[in-house]
């Protein structure tokens, strides 16, 4: 969810007159209309009249997403291609555009979107968790994607799979069968 809907219906940051929405599908609160602000970046967003499809643009990132998670999920991806090497104090090395590139894949084309983290290691974190406190996590390296699965985060019971490459299919039926059990 974006913001506090509290906070975003006393305070919505509109443009042009667009009033606050609130999509339960979607799980997130946002703005509508050309140069609508959410939080750091500013959105366009447009109806194709013919299809009916919504899109989300970022003017500052050029990002175009099917709903307002994935757009903020591409922006993060392009707020970690711009850090550079000691990103993070410890000596960590910037992430490689190969790194980047697959988790644009990855963002474009999963059933449902993760939290995403850079990581000390060059690569990138996406994960997702349960109210059982289940975790499920895909690290995602120049040469492979480690998957992740601990229930209710007992560590001991964790299970690791390896890929040697962006499998959308493997990926989202892990997904999804993390959301069934």
């Amino acid at each position: 969810m974006i913001g506090n809907s509290t906070y975003l219906q006393e305070n919505p940051i509109v443009n042009r007159g667009m009033q606050y929405m609130y999509s339960q599908n979607l799980r997130s609160d946002f703005v509508g209309g050309i140069g609508t602000k959410i939080w750091h970046h500013t959105y366009d967003i447009s109806k194709n009249s013919m299809s009916g499809i919504t899109l989300f643009y970022n003017n500052k990132t050029g990002s175009t997403a099917m709903n307002i998670e994935q757009l903020k999920n591409l922006d993060k991806l392009y707020d970690i291609r711009q850090l550079k090497e000691d990103w993070n104090g410890y000596g960590s090395k910037a992430i490689s555009e190969a790194v980047i590139n697959m988790s644009e894949i990855i963002v474009k084309n999963i059933c449902n979107q993760p939290t995403i983290y850079p990581t000390g290691r060059a690569s990138i974190q996406m994960q997702y968790e349960l109210n059982d406190r289940s975790y499920l996590e895909f690290e995602i390296f120049e040469e492979k994607i480690v998957c992740m699965k601990v229930p209710q985060r007992i560590y001991a019971k964790a299970s690791f799979e390896i890929m040697k490459g962006v499998d959308m299919e493997l990926i989202n039926k892990i997904v999804k069968e993390f959301y069934e059990r």
